[in-house]
């Protein structure tokens, strides 16, 4: 399974969330509608709200196209903007990537041709973060800030970029939480590409700013990316020094010390982050920010911790909708119970309750994949009770559910990274 991505998204959340999407119907003039089409579409795009608001994703997604298709014949610019990034959104919590694209392309176009140039820029920033979750990171980095021959200043102090680019844009009008989202989907990007001390530079910057504007959300999720860019560091650091080791070499004890630092500075990030989002009850930051101490803590054996926070990330998991963050997050605890027992190895017999638990998990995991016709999830989660039929010796179960799960990773492009792991399972 992918590693858990910290919700940096959340920044843009903050700026252009529900509230945008509300004022769609409550407050928009529909310019050059007729009377009919106006009020059609204003009660379509309520009703997608009403649905978007209980998670119901998929439901909300139907009105809003015929919203949007209303509003591109009536060339009502202003609303046909507000409903591309409603659609862009629903599709985002579903995991549907490049439909989650389009519709920011759709977005961005609109704006445009409406002239706001300061929402163009918070648009560029969101669309980022999709082409990065899409491992495409460099075209991520290039509508943040442009090339990289075009980036200005060291990335500690970064306030050149290209005009036309996110930072450029927030900086030309002044939009400081524009450059807090901008700077932290720039670190989660080059973080995403192996870069990670020019991630934690970036990252830094944006929570320096983010600390002057008192928006504990902005702050929660910059100090949760450097938790998790920490974490990265730290890895990196205990795998050098593991090596470093099996050789004879005289820095083993320095990259050691450095992994031990860079991990407990995880672990400070990440709880400065979980205490500033329970404050602000944001249950999406809470949870990345918990599976990030469950790691750091299961690095250094610190086995109470683990089980304690592993409490607190099933309770937080809970109080989301069914989203694709949800689902991996229910994969990922699963994966935790079944390939540890905090202390056991991969073929050890699982007892009947912590059997129970991981199949709880990953059955509700397939279920969100199902619902939000995401194949990747419910390859994953079909895989992972192949596997515990494997543990627990029901061979023919074991098949049948890995080839399910192969059939699943085949449906979709975006979800055949999963392919060798069930050919592989199989083939065991």
């Amino acid at each position: 399974m992918p590693p858990f991505r910290s919700p940096i998204r959340q920044l843009c959340v903050v700026l252009c969330g529900v509230s945008l999407f509300l004022s769609l119907w409550l407050e928009h003039p529909l310019g050059n509608s007729s009377p009919v089409q106006a009020i059609d579409a204003q009660q379509l795009v309520k009703m997608g709200v009403e649905q978007y608001q209980t998670g119901n994703f998929v439901a909300a997604i139907k009105p809003w196209r015929l919203a949007y298709e209303v509003y591109q014949h009536t060339r009502d610019f202003n609303a046909l903007a507000i409903v591309s990034e409603n659609l862009a959104r629903a599709y985002r919590q579903m995991g549907h990537t490049s439909e989650e694209i389009n519709y920011w392309d759709e977005a961005i176009t609109t704006v445009q041709i409406i002239g706001d140039q300061q929402t163009l820029g918070r648009l560029l920033t969101e669309q980022a973060q999709a082409y990065n979750r899409m491992g495409q990171h460099r075209r991520a980095m290039a509508l943040l800030c442009g090339s990289l021959s075009e980036m200005r200043g060291s990335p500690a102090e970064i306030t050149e970029c290209n005009a036309n680019s996110s930072l450029g844009l927030a900086y030309r009008f002044n939009d400081v939480p524009g450059q807090v989202t901008a700077l932290g989907s720039l670190g989660e990007a080059y973080r995403s590409s192996g870069n990670v001390l020019t991630a934690i530079d970036y990252l830094q910057q944006g929570y320096r700013i983010s600390q002057t504007l008192e928006t504990p959300e902005l702050e929660a999720s910059l100090l949760n990316s450097l938790g998790n860019t920490s974490a990265t560091l730290a890895l990196i650091n205990y795998r050098r020094a593991e090596e470093a080791s099996t050789q004879g070499a005289l820095d083993t004890l320095d990259l050691q010390t450095k992994a031990e630092q860079a991990n407990q500075q995880s672990i400070d990030y990440l709880k400065a982050s979980y205490d500033l989002a329970v404050a602000q009850q944001a249950h999406e930051t809470q949870l990345s920010a918990l599976l990030g101490l469950i790691a750091a803590h299961k690095r250094v054996e610190d086995i109470a911790a683990v089980r304690r926070y592993r409490t607190l990330a099933l309770l937080a998991m809970q109080r989301l909708p069914d989203t694709k963050t949800k689902a991996f997050a229910a994969i990922h605890l699963a994966d935790l119970l079944v390939l540890n027992q905090f202390s056991q190895p991969l073929d050890t017999a699982l007892s009947p309750a912590v059997e129970t638990e991981a199949t709880t998990l990953l059955k509700q995991a397939f279920e969100i994949g199902a619902v939000t016709d995401n194949p990747r999830i419910k390859s994953f989660a079909l895989g992972k009770l192949g596997r515990l039929e494997e543990q627990a010796g029901r061979y023919g179960a074991a098949i049948e559910q890995t080839q399910q799960a192969r059939l699943a990773a085949d449906q979709n492009r975006a979800a055949r990274d999963s392919l060798y792991l069930w050919e592989w399972q199989l083939g065991r």
